[in-house]
């Protein structure tokens, strides 16, 4: 007997035990594939002016072929700003720093941002 896979039928096979002679019966159908979960792979991380992107792959669960791929892309996460320098990356923000001269609203609106972060949580 020859059993049935994801992609062939099964069959019994019976052979003349005084001859030799054989022949094909019983056909079944191919089981199909079983599709397994999502896996990742491929994973490019995000960062803070850079998309990311990862593949979602599904393979059959009996016999590991690779079923479907999908290309998923993840939005950079953007700057977290913190005193004017972000936390993740260490990017000058812009507008920021202690210039000499000229207007200092840069540090006014930093001054309220860093209060209204520390009263209500993350505020951009």
């Amino acid at each position: 007997m020859t059993e049935a896979t994801c992609t062939e039928g099964g069959y019994t096979t019976y052979t003349c035990t005084v001859c030799g002679d054989s022949y094909i019966a019983d056909e079944t159908e191919a089981n199909g594939h079983t599709a397994g979960e999502a896996v990742t792979e491929n994973l490019v991380e995000a960062t803070c002016t850079e998309d990311g992107s990862y593949d979602s792959v599904v393979y059959c669960s009996v016999c590991g072929e690779e079923l479907s791929r999908e290309t998923v892309t993840v939005s950079a996460t953007g700057h977290n700003y913190e005193n004017g320098v972000c936390t993740v990356c260490g990017a000058q923000e812009s507008g920021s720093g202690s210039g000499s001269g000229g207007s200092n609203s840069g540090s006014i609106w930093q001054n309220f941002r860093d209060w209204m972060n520390n009263f209500f949580g993350r505020w951009n």
